[in-house]
């Protein structure tokens, strides 16, 4: 079983309705979640609610409680997404390796806002501590993972889209054809890319 993990918070609400509205419900190959850590309400469909801080710093320990609760659910891989990525469902590659994304440029870590984890992965996170002061899920998670001897692997060529690195919006439509993940869109933005 595959699992799409969102992680979000209350304060970012309209990026988790976007993605509702555009692109989630059309996944059929794996589960969708929405993780966030404790706001004072009940949870909607699809919600999970952690035991840890429903805030940015505490990225680490919200990737940490969700691949328990993962691990706990029977998933045996899982993509890790923020709340302002967008998904085209009939075009995902689930990989094989433990650890796959768009790899940092410092080439030990891949960046936060999509990152495939297998079991194995899952477990080593899950487990692992989390040194005071650390806010950086990504660099966190990568550094837990090298620890283990696991290294990251690149999603497959042009898998992945990062828009958020043209500001304002400007898409590379050609490159955006093949993705199946992009990032760093506005709640506006998502549901205009999906339906274009």
């Amino acid at each position: 079983m595959c699992l799409v993990a969102i992680v979000t918070c209350e304060a970012r609400r309209r990026y988790a309705d976007a993605q509702r509205a555009s692109w989630a419900p059309h996944v059929k190959n794996a589960d969708v979640r929405f993780f966030l850590g404790q706001p004072e309400r009940e949870a909607l469909s699809g919600e999970v609610f952690l035991q840890a801080p429903d805030d940015y710093y505490s990225l680490p320990y919200k990737v940490r409680e969700l691949s328990r609760w993962a691990l706990a659910n029977g998933y045996e891989r899982l993509l890790k997404l923020d709340d302002d990525a967008l998904v085209f469902p009939n075009r995902i590659i689930i990989p094989s390796a433990d650890y796959v994304g768009w790899i940092q440029p410092t080439g030990n870590y891949c960046a936060g806002f999509a990152y495939w984890l297998s079991r194995r992965a899952m477990e080593i996170v899950a487990n692992a501590d989390i040194p005071e002061g650390m806010h950086s899920e990504d660099r966190w998670t990568g550094a837990v993972l090298a620890a283990a001897g696991i290294k990251p692997e690149p999603m497959p060529a042009r898998s992945l889209y990062w828009a958020g690195r043209n500001r304002p919006l400007m898409l590379d439509r050609q490159r955006l054809r093949y993705a199946y993940v992009a990032g760093e869109f506005t709640p506006e933005e998502m549901a205009q890319v999906f339906n274009s």
